[in-house]
């Protein structure tokens, strides 16, 4: 019965078709393949050329948070310690410098003393383990992103005792 079923003309014709179809999707499919490897290469060579380049930019970004602060611990308002005038000093500069969220100072006990924006009663820092880090070693210390305490946002923190820091 089988050997019916394939002496029909319609069913060679069939078969020789697919026959010759078979070889076509196999290059397709293998192209398309090779294809889809080739974009992922290149998406992926993309994303690490992106994450270079925002990795240098918040190098950059970061090296100049610290020549600022380390400008910022010159001034007269600064040093002396004088809330208001530091205050006011830095509320001005904030506008000159748009992509800080808020420019501050705090004293060796954590406590916020100064600050471009405004804040409610006072804070205290000090527990945050980069800026325990910046009062007992005296170095430049980036924190991690956290919601800041006064401006409520997103912010990467900067600390530096900046006052002992040599003319570069």
């Amino acid at each position: 019965m089988t050997h019916f079923y394939f002496s029909s003309l319609r069913t060679r014709l069939m078969l020789l078709v697919i026959l010759a179809v078979i070889p076509a999707l196999v290059l397709i499919v293998y192209t398309a393949s090779e294809d889809r490897q080739r974009e992922r290469t290149r998406v992926l060579e993309n994303v690490l050329q992106i994450a270079r380049l925002v990795s240098d930019n918040q190098e950059r970004l970061i090296e100049e948070g610290r020549h600022l602060l380390i400008g910022l611990a010159r001034f007269p308002e600064v040093r002396s310690l004088n809330p208001d005038a530091c205050c006011k000093l830095f509320a001005g500069l904030l506008k000159q410098y748009p992509h800080y969220a808020n420019l501050g100072v705090v004293d060796p006990k954590g406590n916020i003393f100064c600050s471009a924006v405004p804040m409610r009663g006072a804070i205290n820092i000090g527990d945050r383990p980069r800026i325990k880090h910046a009062i007992q070693t005296r170095e430049f210390t980036v924190g991690i992103y956290a919601i800041g305490p006064i401006v409520g946002k997103p912010c990467l923190l900067y600390t530096s005792d900046a006052a002992d820091e040599e003319d570069s």
